[in-house]
C-alpha cells in the first residue's frame, strides 16, 4: 500500500497554486502600476479605460488564484492527517487518547 502517493499529489497540487499565485500577484502589480501610470496622464481616455480594465481582469485572476491555492492547502492538510491515520493504524499506533 502507498500512503503517499496521494499526499505527493496533493503537495503537487499545491505546490502549483502557489506558483500560479505568485504569478497571478505579480500580474495584479504590473497592471496596477500601468493603471495609476495611465490615469495620471489622462482619467477619462480610452487608455485609461482599458488599463482599469486590466487591472480589474488581473485583480479577479489574483483573487480566484488565491482561492485555489487555499483550497489545495486544504486538500494537503486533510490528506497529510489520512497518511497520519493510516500509517498510525498500519503500525498498530494508538491515534486518539483513551478517556479516563
Amino acid at each position: 500500500m502507498d500512503l503517499t502517493r496521494a499526499l505527493r499529489t496533493a503537495q503537487a497540487a499545491y505546490d502549483q497554486a502557489d506558483a500560479d499565485l505568485k504569478t497571478a500577484r505579480a500580474a495584479f502589480d504590473a497592471a496596477a502600476r500601468r493603471y495609476d501610470t495611465v490615469r495620471r496622464y489622462d482619467p477619462v481616455g480610452p487608455d485609461t479605460e482599458q488599463a482599469r480594465q486590466a487591472w480589474g481582469l488581473a485583480g479577479r485572476e489574483w483573487i480566484q488564484a488565491l482561492y485555489r491555492r487555499e483550497t489545495a492547502k486544504d486538500a494537503l492538510a486533510a490528506e497529510r492527517h489520512t497518511v497520519d491515520r493510516e500509517a498510525a493504524d498500519a503500525l498498530h499506533l494508538p491515534t486518539r487518547r483513551n478517556p479516563r
